[in-house]
């Protein structure tokens, strides 16, 4: 991970972490080659809910159900962490929400990126410390950060609770009401979850001039940060404490930044990033190609020793053998792909993408095809692209008599069934004066 360009968006606050170097950034694209993500999406909030669904169609149950609540819509992008069956018909999600607007701005990132280029959630983060510290013991993760302490709870495959609490002000008083809400909180949880929480671990980013940053008798960096607060919020608990090591990094732009989420992205993995599969597929695919190379000579070893069995019979394959024996520690001088491969794998993996989305000239070749000489009328067409497949959205009216404009629309629709679309959402409103309408669509590539 110490090799890896870290990008930490978060409190309106973007930061390149590089080694011991800390960078302003105004915009992504001043960074090339490979990063990793981490982002708040404009402070989402990790939430945890019961939907009434097997675990299998928890997703698309939980995004309706959002919805029903006026929370979100179609178009919203679930983040999903964890989820777990809770008897055949009912499932517990953790998740966060993210407008697909905004989501899409990071998916196009990362297709347009030189690297591989991977965005996580901050609360996916939260969800891989609680995954390793959580293992073996109830755990809670705190996540400190500007005025605020993102949590979670739980224990082996269980998350018992996530949320966030703030506090009204910087000041030492405002900090200490924010602990002792904590310590309410996690007790609340422990009670009504019957689980005794055994540890609490820490984790924070912070920004110049923080109260109780300190520095050794020289004057220089100590690299802490005073946190006394979280032992004293496990004394209350009963529980035992650990801060996870934090760095002091000078800004180019100046002051500094004091943070330990380097080391909490030590729990990440590649599957928890919020990319689509083929963008995991491609990291993993450059992640282990040395592997690879290795294990297709030793396939090829193989193949020639049982060629050889057959051939020349057992003595010839055993002279075979001491010379193929004698070639293996070549295996050891494999080397990674050179940058004129991993350009054409990076080609051949955006080349993947392109060819599974639909663009904007066939869609409104198709939207004109299935309107024909229809009276309907298109006002609006908005296309969203989620996972690099379209969400379409049409607003318009129906230049026809109103008996005759559910007939008008459902050929209308029918016609882009044909064509491979999925109406996901179909309204016809009507008034004094228009026939209006707003079809929602899905297209897969054919």
């Amino acid at each position: 991970m110490s090799e890896q360009q870290i990008i930490l968006e978060l409190d309106e606050t973007r930061v390149l972490i590089q080694g011991d170097k800390a960078t302003s950034l105004s915009d992504l694209s001043e960074v090339t080659g490979d990063r990793w993500l981490v982002s708040d999406f404009q402070g989402a909030i990790c939430r945890l809910m019961m939907v009434d669904a097997p675990a299998k169609f928890a997703d698309h149950m939980l995004q309706r159900k959002l919805q029903e609540m006026g929370e979100g819509d179609e178009n919203s992008r679930i983040l999903g962490h964890w989820k777990q069956a809770r008897g055949q018909n009912s499932s517990e999600v953790l998740f966060t929400v993210v407008p697909a607007s905004e989501m899409s701005l990071y998916d196009d990132i990362a297709f347009e990126s030189d690297g591989v280029h991977l965005n996580f959630s901050f609360n996916a983060l939260l969800y891989g410390c609680l995954r390793k510290y959580g293992a073996k013991e109830t755990a809670v993760v705190l996540f400190e950060h500007d005025r605020h302490v993102d949590y979670m709870v739980g224990q082996g495959n269980r998350v018992l609770a996530a949320g966030r609490l703030s506090s009204y002000a910087s000041t030492d008083e405002a900090k200490q009401a924010l602990a002792e809400s904590i310590a309410e909180e996690l007790k609340l949880i422990q009670k009504e979850s019957h689980q005794k929480i055994e540890q609490v671990v820490h984790f924070g980013f912070f920004l110049d001039g923080v109260p109780g940053y300190e520095t050794d008798e020289s004057g220089a960096s100590a690299g802490t940060v005073e946190l006394g607060w979280v032992e004293k919020l496990a004394n209350v608990i009963g529980c035992s404490a650990q801060v996870l090591p934090t760095q002091r990094l000078a800004l180019d732009s100046g002051g500094h930044v004091i943070s330990s989420v380097q080391a909490a992205m030590e729990n990440l993995t590649g599957n928890d990033a919020a990319n689509p599969q083929i963008d995991k597929g491609y990291y993993y695919g450059q992640r282990f190609a040395p592997i690879a190379t290795a294990a297709a000579w030793v396939i090829v070893v193989v193949a020639t020793l049982i060629g050889s069995y057959y051939a020349s019979g057992v003595q010839e394959m055993q002279a075979k053998a001491r010379q193929i024996k004698s070639q293996m520690g070549s295996l050891q001088n494999i080397k990674a792909m050179s940058e004129e491969e991993l350009a054409k794998v990076g080609f051949a993996h955006k080349l993947s993408k392109l060819q599974g989305t639909v663009d904007y000239r066939s869609i409104i070749a198709d939207l004109s095809e299935a309107r024909g000489e229809r009276p309907v009328i298109l006002d609006r067409v908005r296309v969203n692209y989620i996972d690099y497949q379209p969400l379409i959205t049409l607003e318009g009216h129906l230049d026809t008599p109103f008996a005759e404009a559910s007939r008008e629309q459902e050929a209308f629709l029918n016609g882009l069934r044909a064509q491979g679309y999925t109406v996901v959402k179909s309204d016809l409103n009507t008034d004094i004066q228009m026939l209006t309408f707003t079809v929602v669509l899905k297209r897969s590539a054919s």
